[in-house]
């Protein structure tokens, strides 16, 4: 149950600077993968990880990147870590 803001180059695994947290956890790898921003939106573009990645419940291998993230769209690290994805747009007061 943690919210994470998301910014290009944001990395799912131990290498992200996240001192703390789920990514410290020691089934994660280093690197699962690597959020980039697009003209499209962001996408998911995968690494190579030890313990394996899936996209949506299905296998994403190293170098394979999904399509526009859509809210609700969920990436798993190592079978256990649970990233959903959701665009929260903000409004401003006044």
């Amino acid at each position: 149950g943690e919210i994470m803001g998301l910014h290009p180059g944001f990395i799912l695994g131990k290498d992200n600077p996240w001192p703390s947290g789920a990514f410290s956890q020691r089934y994660i790898s280093h690197q699962h993968g690597a959020f980039l921003l697009t003209e499209g939106g962001y996408r998911f573009l995968a690494s190579r990880s030890t313990n394996g990645t899936t996209f949506n419940h299905r296998s994403i291998l190293e170098g394979q990147s999904t399509g526009a993230l859509e809210n609700g769209d969920e990436i798993c690290a190592a079978g256990k870590l649970r990233v959903k994805y959701y665009a929260v747009k903000l409004q401003e007061e006044g």
